[in-house]
């Protein structure tokens, strides 16, 4: 029996002496009221063996120890050198999130487009994305932070956006502003005809 992360479910308390409680020490101690013996042979892998180490120490079995350096370990690249942890200045919801990402497949399929488009000597193909918004009311055109949604297309591009780039289909609302980007009312039938980035 092969047990990645050994040091789960061997803890033991002193009340239960050599009683196996987990299913894991079921079969390792054996378990006469599950019909399970003693397991012939186990092998436990884990960073922490102390745990595993004091469970086996009850029992009959032969201990043969691997000890694995943490240098051939970091060779494998299983464990990292350092990691990078990205707090972004930008606070994000579940929307957002999701939003960021369809930014970053969109920019792909731009990229993939393009290539395609210049590799096979056809029109150009630009992708667009149309954002459904959350419905407003008689405040505001939309409960949705449409700044946000402006940042984060800015700081995937790397580069502020031009006039026009960005333009929405409410209704009864001409030009608005948002952040410094001036969003120009499209009729929805025409967003086909557009070369436009994003459409809320």
């Amino acid at each position: 029996m092969v047990i990645d992360e050994a040091h789960r479910g061997t803890y033991t308390s002193a009340q239960a002496e050599n009683k196996a409680q987990s299913i894991m020490q079921k079969f390792i101690k054996g378990s006469e009221e599950d019909g399970l013996c003693i397991m012939p042979l186990v092998i436990g892998v884990t960073a922490t063996p102390q745990r595993f180490d004091n469970l086996i120490a009850g029992t009959t079995s032969t201990v043969q120890k691997v000890i694995v350096p943490p240098e051939q370990v970091r060779e494998s690249g299983l464990l990292k050198d350092r990691i990078i942890i990205h707090y972004p200045d930008i606070p994000l919801g579940a929307d957002m999130t999701m939003f960021k990402g369809a930014v970053e497949n969109w920019l792909k399929k731009c990229a993939h487009w393009k290539a395609y488009c210049e590799r096979e000597n056809e029109k150009m193909v630009n992708p667009i994305i149309v954002v459904q918004v959350e419905d407003g009311n008689e405040r505001e055109i939309t409960r949705t932070d449409l700044g946000i949604c402006i940042d984060l297309l800015e700081e995937a591009m790397g580069r502020k956006l031009l006039p026009g780039e960005v333009v929405h289909t409410f209704n009864d609302y001409g030009t608005i502003k948002v952040r410094d980007v001036e969003i120009h009312q499209i009729e929805a039938s025409r967003i086909e005809d557009e070369e436009k980035f994003l459409i809320f």
